[in-house]
């Protein structure tokens, strides 16, 4: 019983990981792609290369949290995942306010 409760845990602790990856390529492609716009979505190869790097980047945050969950048996878990959201919305923040 205590393995599903650990499985429900570790799906809805996960869960946020596709929105954080769309998140963030959504970002890299403003910069990059549409040049500080959205232009880039008019274009379908863009949104294919949205897609798959969007893929990639939910792979990375799943695998970074089973290293983290096994190396760490689930301590400090909320630690690390709180200075990863701080560093990503400051990433965001000053991405914003460059000149």
């Amino acid at each position: 019983m205590k393995n599903v409760e650990n499985l429900k845990h570790s799906i809805l602790s996960t869960s946020i990981y596709p929105f954080w990856a769309m998140l963030l390529t959504s970002y890299l492609f403003y910069i990059d792609e549409g040049y500080y716009n959205f232009d880039w979505t008019k274009n379908v190869g863009n949104w294919i290369t949205f897609v798959f790097y969007s893929i990639v980047f939910t792979s990375f945050l799943w695998l970074i949290h089973f290293i983290i969950s096994k190396v760490y048996n689930g301590r400090f878990l909320p630690l690390i995942v709180f200075f990863t959201f701080l560093m990503t919305v400051f990433s965001l923040i000053f991405g914003f306010f460059k000149s």
